[in-house]
């Protein structure tokens, strides 16, 4: 598990940068209902963002949840990143811990 942790790791982090280059990604949160990014301006003084993903609320689109950049950022080449996996088993991708923020 750590293996294919660490390759997602990677893989998130090239396609956040290539997603949202005026952004910092923080952290990635991936549970049994919703995705979650945290991010930042790149500063310490920027303020944090959430970024939200739902396969289970696909009606509500706003610029910060299920917007295309978004979903493009869960897409893989055999689909969006589901919810099923992570379903009473929650994973937490750290890329910047808040004391080094």
């Amino acid at each position: 598990m750590k293996n294919t942790k660490s390759k997602i790791k990677t893989i998130l982090l090239k396609k956040f940068n290539r997603l949202f280059p005026d952004k910092r990604l923080l952290a990635i949160q991936l549970n049994g209902f919703s995705h979650s990014i945290y991010c930042d301006g790149k500063t310490k003084e920027s303020p944090i963002e959430k970024l939200g993903y739902s396969g289970c609320a696909p009606e509500i689109i706003t610029d910060t949840f299920n917007s295309d950049r978004i979903k493009a950022f869960f897409c893989f080449p055999d689909g969006l990143l589901g919810h099923n996996s992570y379903q009473e088993n929650p994973v937490e991708i750290v890329y910047v811990h808040p004391r080094e923020r």
